[in-house]
C-alpha cells in the first residue's frame, strides 16, 4: 500500500488524515464530570517589582495560584453556556490547533450550546471583530495538525487605552465570558493588560494566556515547557542528526548550524543534547564569560587544527540564532549603530567609537552589509537577520589561512553553513506537544469557567506519564517585571534565558568535553507518532544523566569512523535495528 495522496488535488496527506483521529492523553482531572479551581500556596516564583506592578496592574495584583482538580460536588456545579474567543498571536508553533481543540472540547462538555469564536489574524482580528464561529466539522480538520492556518496569526498588540476600550466593546457585543490569548512573552503581557481592563469594565469576561514559543524562553519554575518547543527541537535534531551521519560518511566537511532562538539558547542546547555535536556555543555562557568574537573564532580554529592532527577533517558545530547579541563587543557595536541611526537617520561608521570602529573593521564586508540592509520598523538593526554561521565560517577561514591551512593547500577541509528556523515552526506536533497543547486548552477553559481572570494556563509534572500531569493556573502578573528606562516603565512577562547553574546545563558541560574529539554523534531520526519511542519528551523536560549522553565505545577501524555502539544510538535507531524488511 502506498502512502501518497490518491487524489493529487486533495488537501491532506495520508499522515495528516491519520493524525486527525489521534485522541490526546490528558491529566486525570479532566476525566471527571466537572473540575474546580482550588487556591494553593506557590512559592516557586518570586515576584519581581511588586510595588510598581501593584500600581500598573491593580486589578490583578494579589490574585492567587490555583490548581484544577475534580469538583467537590459535580452534581451541584452550575453548567451554563460559555462564549469564548481565542487569538493566535506571534509566530506559529506546533500544537496551536490542539490548544483550540482542547478549549473547544471543554466548552462543549460544559454545555452543548457553548460558542468558541476564532479571531482571524491575531490581536488585530480581535480588535476589528473578524472572526469565525468554530464548529465540530471545522475543528475536526485541524486536530493534531501543525501551523496556525486555522485562524492565521498576527503580531498586533495592545497600544494604549483606545485598544483596551475596543476590546471591551468587542467582548460586550459577542457576550463573551472569556478570551484566550495564545502567545509568547509579549502576547501574554498584552493578555495581562486586557485582563486588568476587563476586571474593571467587563468583569464577566475572563482573559487567560497560554504559553507559546518554540524558543523556550517562557520556561520557569512553573512553566516547565512552552508549547511547540518539543516538536521544533526534534525537527531540528533530525536534520542535525542527518548531518552527523553525513560527516561520518564523507569525512571532509565541517557543518556550521545556526538554530532558531533569538533571545535564548534553549533550542540549540536541546538539539546538542539530542545529537552530540563537536561544539555547541551557548549565548548566555558567552555573555557571562565575556568571551570576545576573536576568542570564539580561536576556539573553533584550535578545534579544527587539533582534529586535523588526529587525521579527522570533519565536524558539526551548533550556534544559537541570537549568539551575536551575547558577544560583548558586538552588543556595544549594535548599540552604537542604533544610536547613530536613531539620532541621524542613517548609519555613518565614522561616528563609531574607536572600539566600535575596531569591531566593525574586524567583521567581513558581507556581514557589514547584512547589518545595514534590513531594519526593524523602529529603524534599528535586525540582528536575527545576521547569518552568524556564515560570519564564523568566514572568520575561521581567514584565521586558518593565516596559520597556513586553507582549501587550496588542504582541500580535505571544507565548510558548509545551515540555518534551521522556519522548518520547525509549523511541523506536525509530536505526541508530547499534541497531548500538552490539548491539556493547556482544557485548562484555559477550566480557568474561564471558574472566572479566573488574568491567569496563565499551566500543565505541570511533564516528566511523568500524562495521567499524572497536573493542571493549574498562575496569575500572569506573578510572571512579570517592569521594563524600560526611568519614567517610561511598562510591565512585561519575563523572558527566561538558559540557567547556567541549573542541572541541564551542568550535565551538558560535562558531556561536551567528551564530544569535542570523541565523535559521539547521535541521529535521533524523524518524529514518531506510533511505536515504542513515540511519547518521549525532550531532555529539557526529562533531564538526563551523563551516562545517557556519552559513549565509551572504541572504534576498531580508525579514529575517524562513525560510532555504531548501543550507547551512541538513539532510541529510534535501536528500534529500527529490529525491523525485518519484507522481501
Amino acid at each position: 500500500m502506498h502512502l501518497h495522496s490518491a487524489d493529487l488535488f486533495g488537501a491532506y496527506s495520508p499522515q495528516q488524515i491519520h493524525r486527525q483521529s489521534y485522541r490526546p492523553h490528558v491529566p486525570a482531572a479532566y476525566k471527571h464530570q466537572a473540575v474546580e479551581c482550588f487556591e494553593e500556596v506557590c512559592d516557586e516564583i518570586e515576584q519581581e517589582d511588586p510595588e510598581q506592578l501593584a500600581k500598573a496592574l491593580p486589578q490583578l495584583f494579589g490574585t492567587k495560584y490555583c490548581e484544577v482538580r475534580q469538583a467537590v460536588n459535580a452534581a451541584a456545579f452550575r453548567r451554563r453556556p460559555l462564549r469564548v474567543g481565542v487569538v493566535l498571536s506571534g509566530g506559529p508553533a506546533p500544537g496551536g490547533h490542539n490548544v483550540i481543540a482542547g478549549l473547544f472540547d471543554f466548552l462543549r462538555k460544559v454545555h452543548p450550546e457553548s460558542k468558541l469564536f476564532g479571531f482571524m489574524g491575531g490581536m488585530d482580528g480581535f480588535f476589528n471583530m473578524k472572526y469565525k464561529t468554530i464548529t465540530p466539522e471545522h475543528m475536526a480538520r485541524f486536530r493534531n495538525s501543525g501551523g496556525f492556518d486555522m485562524l492565521w496569526s498576527g503580531r498586533g498588540r495592545v497600544n494604549g487605552r483606545k485598544d483596551m476600550d475596543k476590546a471591551v466593546e468587542v467582548a460586550k457585543s459577542l457576550e463573551m465570558t472569556g478570551l484566550v490569548v495564545v502567545g509568547g512573552d509579549g502576547s501574554c503581557s498584552n493578555a495581562a493588560l486586557l485582563a486588568n481592563h476587563m476586571a474593571e469594565f467587563l468583569p464577566s469576561c475572563s482573559v487567560v494566556g497560554v504559553p507559546k514559543t518554540i524558543d523556550g524562553d517562557l520556561k520557569n519554575a512553573v512553566i516547565e515547557s512552552s508549547f511547540g518547543f518539543d516538536t521544533a527541537s526534534k525537527t531540528y535534531s533530525e536534520l542535525i542528526g542527518n548531518l552527523c551521519v553525513d560527516v561520518g560518511s564523507s569525512k571532509h566537511t565541517y557543518h556550521f548550524v545556526r538554530v532558531m532562538g533569538r533571545s535564548a539558547s534553549h533550542l540549540v542546547l536541546e538539539c546538542a543534547l539530542q545529537t552530540r555535536p563537536n561544539l555547541c556555543l551557548v549565548g548566555e555562557e558567552i555573555e557571562r564569560n565575556n568571551t570576545s568574537l576573536k576568542e570564539i573564532v580561536q576556539e573553533i580554529v584550535e578545534l579544527i587544527a587539533e582534529r586535523k592532527k588526529k587525521g579527522v577533517n570533519f565536524g558539526v558545530l551548533l550556534v544559537p540564532e541570537g549568539l551575536i547579541e551575547f558577544i560583548p563587543e558586538i552588543k556595544k557595536l549594535i548599540a552604537e549603530c542604533n544610536e547613530i541611526v536613531k539620532k541621524d537617520g542613517a548609519f555613518d561608521k565614522e561616528k563609531l567609537s574607536d572600539e566600535g570602529r575596531g569591531t566593525w573593521d574586524f567583521l567581513p564586508e558581507v556581514i557589514q552589509d547584512q547589518l545595514l540592509m534590513e531594519r526593524e520598523a523602529t529603524g534599528y538593526i535586525q540582528v536575527a537577520k545576521v547569518a552568524t554561521e556564515r560570519l564564523l565560517i568566514l572568520l575561521v577561514k581567514n584565521q586558518l589561512y593565516a596559520e597556513g591551512i586553507d582549501q587550496e593547500t588542504h582541500p580535505e577541509v571544507s565548510f558548509m553553513p545551515h540555518y534551521f528556523g522556519y522548518e520547525g515552526r509549523c511541523a506536525m506536533p509530536s505526541n508530547f506537544d499534541a497531548n500538552y497543547c490539548f491539556s493547556l486548552g482544557l485548562t484555559a477553559g477550566a480557568l474561564i469557567q471558574n472566572k479566573r481572570n488574568g491567569y496563565m494556563s499551566l500543565v505541570r509534572n511533564l516528566s511523568l506519564p500524562t495521567a499524572d500531569w497536573s493542571a493549574a493556573g498562575i496569575p500572569i502578573v506573578q510572571l512579570m517585571k517592569m521594563y524600560g528606562k526611568k519614567g517610561e516603565e511598562y510591565p512585561g512577562v519575563t523572558k527566561q534565558l538558559v540557567d547556567l547553574d541549573g542541572p541541564l546545563f551542568q550535565v551538558f558541560k560535562q558531556a561536551r568535553a567528551l564530544w569535542k574529539y570523541g565523535d559521539m554523534y547521535r541521529n535521533p531520526g524523524p518524529i514518531q507518532f506510533d511505536g515504542p519511542v513515540a511519547d518521549g519528551a525532550s531532555y529539557t523536560v526529562c533531564i538526563p544523566v551523563l551516562e545517557e549522553l556519552i559513549s565509551y565505545d572504541k572504534c576498531e577501524e580508525s579514529r575517524s569512523c562513525f560510532r555504531k555502539s548501543q550507547e551512541v544510538l538513539s532510541p529510534l535507531q535501536l528500534s529500527r535495528l529490529r525491523f525485518k524488511p519484507e522481501v
